[in-house]
């Protein structure tokens, strides 16, 4: 079966519809389904359904929940569209969501991961849809080998790091679980080659730009500009055209 992939502006027109067909069914959301606006809010929410299995889960098992009425109420209007909205695309189309599902079928019946070492450059974001697909391919495959921006303990900015810190706990122990063996190496600036590359200039702003209290710049920038633009497309276009100057002048892609 072939499907259409379908973005966010889709699932927001596909939502928009459900509201105008549904809206005498609802029992809180009637007045609401008619503004505009409101269908993107919807359509948010089914991609934070999707993503996040427990929040699913309670939708599902809302009837048996022990809630005012007014909030079950709301959980019914939201069951109401999600199973329309469901029912709209499974045949024909696909949203974000359902493609990381695909990917985790799909990791649990191949054999090519058996033999792989599998390497993930960081998270974005880990909802609870993306760490069983993170867990099935760990279970499966070879190796696999993780990267996580940590901080060292006298780091003024280490709290910026606490998030990831305590993903890095999470997966750790989630994998673990499985059986599975975890080793964990650390890689600091002074470890790395590339760092005796860097200006003075980025060297500051990094050890500076989330510290408290911070150390001032006050030498004449030479290395770091800062730059304004109408949109992303002169953006773009603009560092393009600093990187071909690059080129020009004998720098490679990979140092610039």
């Amino acid at each position: 079966r072939i499907y259409s992939p379908l973005d966010f502006i889709g699932k927001a027109m596909i939502t928009r519809n459900i509201l105008d067909s549904k809206k005498d069914e609802l029992k809180v959301f009637s007045k609401s389904a008619s503004k505009p606006g409101f269908e993107i809010k919807i359509a948010e929410l089914f991609s934070e359904l999707k993503r996040q299995d427990e929040l699913l889960d309670t939708l599902l098992e809302s009837k048996k929940l022990d809630l005012d009425q007014v909030t079950l109420d709301k959980l019914s209007d939201i069951s109401l569209l999600f199973e329309n909205y469901q029912n709209h695309i499974k045949d024909n189309e696909l949203d974000s969501e359902d493609l990381i599902n695909i990917a985790i079928e799909e990791a649990e019946e191949s054999n090519f991961l058996l033999d792989a070492n599998v390497f993930i450059d960081g998270f974005d974001l880990l909802t609870s849809q993306v760490l069983r697909l993170l867990l099935t391919v760990a279970k499966k495959s070879k190796n696999i080998s993780l990267t996580f921006k940590m901080h060292e303990k006298e780091d003024s900015d280490k709290l910026v790091f606490e998030p990831e810190q305590k993903l890095f706990k999470m997966i750790d122990s989630a994998i673990k679980k499985l059986g599975k063996e975890t080793i964990v190496k650390i890689i600091t600036p002074k470890n790395i080659a590339e760092t005796k590359y860097k200006s003075y200039e980025i060297k500051h702003l990094e050890k500076n730009l989330f510290a408290y209290p911070f150390v001032k710049y006050d030498k004449e920038l030479v290395d770091i500009s800062l730059n304004s633009f109408e949109n992303k497309k002169f953006e773009v276009q603009d560092a393009c055209s600093k990187i071909i100057s690059l080129t020009d002048r004998g720098y490679r892609f990979k140092n610039i």
